[in-house]
């Protein structure tokens, strides 16, 4: 359990609001909480439970905002709307907000029993928090009953009746107010929360019980596995057709910092599946060097491509400096791209294959052959792509002399992005098939 997370959410969630914004947007603090109790979600029901609630109420807390810019003109022109529209949105927080505090504690109370735990402190802590979370969404829209009261005056045609709000000027004294008194309530129930969430962190039954359980827990094939496989093969392959460079006036028509944030991407996916753990250190370095050889070859192109088109030798000084960035990306893309092979392998070895590794040895032996082609397929690629990368630095090199290398390099780069489709298909079928079928013993 993540505690200063914890902590965090806490303190974005006391504060009090100001009309329908509050200084610290709650729906931040909430998926903080969520984060914090990741952990112990696949080993206790109640904190799955929690998170569920907690990223409703965030999906809630984002709306508020969101939908109050469009409703401007309505509130506006008929300002009582205010009144259904912070009702309505304090109901749905309480809706969601009450239940997932709940189940948080419910959470706790069940490793504070496991462990033997003295934590007498979480019943009147869960009663403290309920209670504010009550009182916080009620606050937010008592400052709007200032249009409950309404009086209908005849308009000047004497043909209909106009709305009028007597207590209208009254909202912001009301709401200033009621900000202030949430204000020092907040303060004192964060206080309080991070003096109990600290007794939590410091008591060592109460956490030795919580990583007991999740040392015990089976791993949720399912889960874990099934639920990263897809986004993984789409960011895979979307990265083996991105990394082509083809240039249009020296500029690359498709971002060279894309493909590395993508294996980044794809990276943190695979480390979520897997046991061991890969870097990302050089896809992020490669998409930071990326956005720095798309800005130096837009100014050179700018600056200089009129020029470099009839007289390249007045300008290469200029060229070199755009080469010097593509040399730094080309060499940690090739890193990059040897993180993302390291990561495929360690996925092949986990989740391809049988359960059981002893019984019916015919198909095993295929599953042993299926497994080695995809490890051997995802090096030579991995090879032959680092090579591609080569060749489209030196097609680079040579555009203003020898633009049709590019072209070539382009074809190249696309033919490695089809093999690589192809092996991410194979692997993920692998896995599926692994995750998907009965291969438990009777």
């Amino acid at each position: 359990m993540k505690y200063t997370s914890l902590i965090f959410g806490f303190l974005f969630f006391a504060n009090p609001y100001l009309g329908p914004f509050d200084l610290l947007p709650d729906f931040v603090g909430l998926l903080l909480i969520a984060r914090a109790i990741k952990a112990v979600s696949d080993v206790s029901p109640s904190a799955e439970a929690a998170i569920a609630s907690f990223k409703k109420a965030a999906i809630v807390s984002g709306a508020q905002i969101a939908v109050y810019i469009p409703l401007l003109t309505v509130i506006s022109t008929e300002p009582s709307f205010n009144l259904l529209y912070s009702t309505a949105f304090a109901v749905l927080r309480m809706v969601f907000l009450i239940p997932a505090f709940n189940e948080l504690f419910n959470s706790l109370h069940y490793f504070s029993e496991k462990s033997a735990s003295n934590a007498r402190f979480l019943r009147p802590f869960r009663i403290v928090t309920v209670a504010f979370t009550v009182f916080h969404c009620i606050f937010s829209a008592l400052p709007e009953i200032v249009y409950v009261k309404v009086v209908m005056v005849p308009n000047d045609t004497g043909l209909g009746y106009t709305s009028y709000f007597p207590l209208g000027h009254f909202r912001t004294g009301v709401m200033v107010l009621c900000a202030a008194v949430v204000l020092v309530a907040g303060l004192f129930w964060f206080v309080y929360s991070v003096s109990a969430i600290n007794k939590l962190k410091h008591d060592k039954a109460f956490n030795e019980a919580i990583v007991h359980d999740i040392s015990l827990a089976e791993r949720s094939a399912k889960k874990t596995v099934l639920k990263s496989l897809n986004p993984t093969a789409f960011l895979l392959c979307a990265a083996a057709f991105t990394s082509f460079t083809y240039f249009v006036d020296g500029r690359p028509l498709i971002p060279p910092y894309l493909a590395p944030v993508l294996h980044a991407i794809a990276i943190g996916y695979m480390r979520n599946m897997c046991l061991k753990k890969v870097s990302r250190g050089f896809s992020i370095a490669a998409a930071v060097f990326g956005l720095f050889l798309q800005l130096a070859s837009e100014m050179f192109a700018a600056v200089s491509h009129e020029i470099a088109l009839f007289a390249f030798e007045d300008v290469k000084n200029r060229f070199a400096f755009v080469l010097l960035f593509d040399a730094i990306y080309t060499v940690l893309m090739i890193l990059s791209l040897i993180m993302v092979c390291r990561a495929v392998c360690i996925l092949i070895k986990e989740h391809t294959g049988l359960f059981w590794e002893n019984a019916f040895i015919t198909h095993n032996a295929k599953v042993g052959r299926d497994k080695l082609n995809q490890l051997f397929s995802a090096i030579a690629l991995t090879v032959l792509s680092s090579l591609s990368l080569l060749f489209s630095f030196v097609s680079y090199a040579v555009i203003y002399v020898h633009p049709i290398l590019n072209l070539i390099s382009v074809a190249v780069s696309l033919a490695i992005g089809i093999a690589v489709s192809s092996l991410i298909a194979s692997i993920k079928a692998s896995v599926t098939e692994k995750y998907t079928t009965d291969n438990k013993m009777s």
